[in-house]
């Protein structure tokens, strides 16, 4: 039998006369042989028993399996049809749902005469040909990748970026916003693991600290110098800390609204809180086309020194991913770097 452009039941692909075709020798079920090997048995092997026969997707097979299920009739009647029940993975979902919300596969719609469109049922705990959380196809190609390949790579988030992903490779534009790049910039690139975008932004966000912390410092000091001034240099108990403060609340007031005042108005101190805003801006405008790229050359490096899919795949998994250990000791190396450069400083100028 000649199956050309019949649809592979285990890739969703039609099938060509250029393809490695198996036909299962029980129900007739032509599928790649890639398909067939990947899962170990036939794809429609779950419908054994029950006696299945495959046959092609023809008119006037159409005509008869529609005949078969013609007394199949959607109630609309409240009450009725609770749940929709996934044709991939059965699982029930709310009867507004668009998606599985266990799988992510869409969920068959109705036609304008009332019947469902056509879908081959899977049992409970069949793989999804779509990636989880998204109507995303695992083979279908994102920048000459398959989507597959890149939720290998990215583990988490996969839901939030594949849709990006694809608008960048169909529109050519990269720009989007990313809240956790925007609040955790820099170190929200170490925990993707760039490192090299995780310097550069820290050791903007370091020198911008130095210009803010030297603009507090110098502001604040005649608050400091005042206090020193008229409480000596002696060690206070608690108890005498509190009455020299409750004794000179007017002149600590006083002296203390000015500081405030001249930090207000300090061209640096302002400066520098619009550059860590602006900072922070162009983290969360960026984040996501900077992963973006990373991506698809890491991938292009990775499938050229891998010999087959399965190394390929391997090293994806490998290389790509998160890291919370990343975040956490960027996070504390960036504090060690700025007390060190502030005690720095203040040496320089003592």
């Amino acid at each position: 039998m000649y199956y050309e452009n019949q649809i592979c039941p285990g890739c969703g692909k039609p099938l060509s006369p250029a393809d490695d075709v198996i036909v299962c020798p029980d129900c007739a079920t032509p599928q790649h042989r890639a398909c067939y090997e990947k899962l170990g048995s036939c794809v429609n092997g779950y419908l054994h028993a029950s006696g299945y026969v495959w046959r092609p997707d023809t008119a006037e097979n159409n005509a008869d399996e529609t005949a078969e299920a013609g007394e199949f009739e959607y109630n609309d009647e409240e009450g009725a049809n609770e749940f929709k029940i996934c044709s991939m993975c059965g699982q029930n979902n709310e009867p507004d749902a668009q998606v599985c919300s266990r799988c992510g596969c869409p969920i068959p719609l109705k036609t304008s005469s009332g019947t469902p469109f056509p879908f081959d049922f899977r049992a409970p705990g069949a793989v999804s040909p779509y990636i989880f959380g998204t109507t995303i196809l695992k083979s279908e190609p994102i920048n000459n990748e398959a989507a597959g390949d890149i939720a290998l790579y990215l583990k988490k988030g996969q839901y939030k970026f594949l849709p990006k992903f694809k608008r960048f490779a169909e529109s050519g534009k990269s720009a989007s916003w990313n809240w956790a790049a925007f609040f955790l910039s820099p170190f929200y690139f170490f925990y993707r693991r760039m490192l090299k975008v995780g310097f550069l932004f820290m050791g903007v966000f370091v020198a911008i600290s130095l210009f803010f912390t030297a603009a507090v410092e110098k502001d604040i000091a005649p608050y400091y110098d005042y206090v020193a001034s008229i409480a000596g240099n002696e060690q206070m108990t608690q108890d005498e800390l509190q009455r020299f403060y409750s004794e000179h609340a007017e002149e600590i007031t006083a002296v203390t609204m000015k500081s405030a005042s001249n930090l207000a108005h300090d061209p640096i101190f302002i400066a520098s809180i619009c550059a860590f805003i602006t900072a922070h801006i162009i983290s969360g405008i960026f984040a996501d086309s900077l992963i973006y790229r990373k991506i698809f050359r890491d991938m292009g490096i990775i499938r050229e020194n891998c010999d087959n899919e399965l190394s390929f795949k391997t090293m994806l998994a490998r290389i790509g991913g998160t890291s919370f250990m990343n975040l956490i000791c960027s996070y504390f190396g960036y504090s060690l770097i700025c007390n060190l450069l502030m005690k720095l400083a203040y040496n320089i100028i003592s």
